[in-house]
């Protein structure tokens, strides 16, 4: 259970992983998805931009838009209380010094831009880290009509001052994840094959947010204040950039969150035979105190260039 400034946390795994969650069903539709693109940076630089256009206008009217792989991120948002976090029964946390740690996401059909979904949900891992605990949730999305499922995403929330739940010399820790899922990726030691530079927006992260995730880490200032930081930016609102609508692949966005303001953020991708890209990341902040420094954000990704509609590729840090 999230609470809202300084609380004694307490972790009882058993009563984590016994929870079953109710299923969540849910409607989106064209405006959702505009929303979203804009959100995430579409027409930011150019608001006639012939690459970018097609996401939030269509000529022949809205319903010919189409998604952004991307926008499945979304989904998880609609298991929270409307504040960005999931509430797990044994879990007792201060939701302001909660962070979003990764976003993983395989995504198996073209994501629809109007649809009818339903949300399975579970913990997909727990564990002890002494001063924190992370929690993984995974939550599966299938049309609500046909049972057709169109993706999995996996979010890991980084719970400070959560930790320390169990004995230090054998940390408790328990994952549903395949043991080779990130060992088998491994990143290239050759120049990039592509370099990615975006310019974001001061106010970014206040459209993001109306897409469904209205942790207020993001938008308010007193709030931050307690969690030790500014307002910052959304890992999800700039770290999976790339993706063209009709993909179906599998990608992970790394929790880094910029401070809110306009800065420069810069990827450079490189293939290997396996279809895999290892971004490696940098960005230069403006207007803000923290010094420019290498960022380990999963993402963007070129799939265009590298993936087939039926090849996943996979993004990691």
């Amino acid at each position: 259970m999230a609470t809202n400034g300084r609380t004694v946390a307490s972790v009882d795994p058993d009563v984590a992983l016994a929870y079953k969650f109710p299923e969540v069903s849910f409607a989106y539709d064209e405006r959702d998805v505009a929303l979203y693109a804009l959100g995430v940076g579409a027409c930011g630089a150019d608001a006639v931009d012939d690459k970018e256009l097609h996401l939030v206008h269509h000529r022949d009217g809205q319903r010919h838009i189409k998604a952004l792989p991307t926008f499945a991120s979304l989904f998880p948002n609609k298991n929270s209380n409307g504040r960005g976090i999931v509430n797990v029964p044994g879990i007792h946390f201060d939701a302001s010094l909660l962070l979003h740690g990764q976003q993983y996401i395989e995504i198996y059909k073209p994501i629809p831009s109007c649809a009818s979904v339903v949300n399975k949900v579970k913990v997909a891992g727990l564990h002890d880290k002494g001063k924190a605990t992370i929690l993984e949730i995974e939550t599966t999305t299938s049309l609500k009509d046909s049972g057709e499922v169109l993706c999995m995403n996996r979010s890991t929330i980084f719970l400070r001052g959560a930790g320390g739940f169990s004995d230090s010399s054998r940390p408790y820790s328990y994952t549903t994840y395949p043991a080779n899922q990130i060992s088998r990726i491994s990143i290239p030691n050759s120049a990039p094959s592509a370099v990615y530079e975006d310019q974001t927006q001061q106010s970014q992260a206040l459209l993001y947010r109306l897409s469904g995730d209205y942790n207020p880490l993001h938008s308010d200032p007193m709030v931050a204040q307690v969690a030790g930081c500014s307002p910052v930016q959304y890992c999800t609102a700039s770290a999976l950039w790339g993706s063209r609508p009709g993909r179906s692949s599998s990608r992970s966005a790394t929790g880094i969150q910029r401070r809110c303001g306009t800065s420069s953020a810069g990827s450079c991708c490189t293939s290997t035979p396996a279809r895999r890209w290892s971004p490696r990341c940098g960005s230069t902040a403006r207007g803000c105190s923290t010094r420019p420094r290498r960022r380990s954000v999963t993402a963007p990704c070129f799939p265009d260039t590298c993936c087939s509609n039926t090849s996943p590729h996979h993004c990691v840090a």
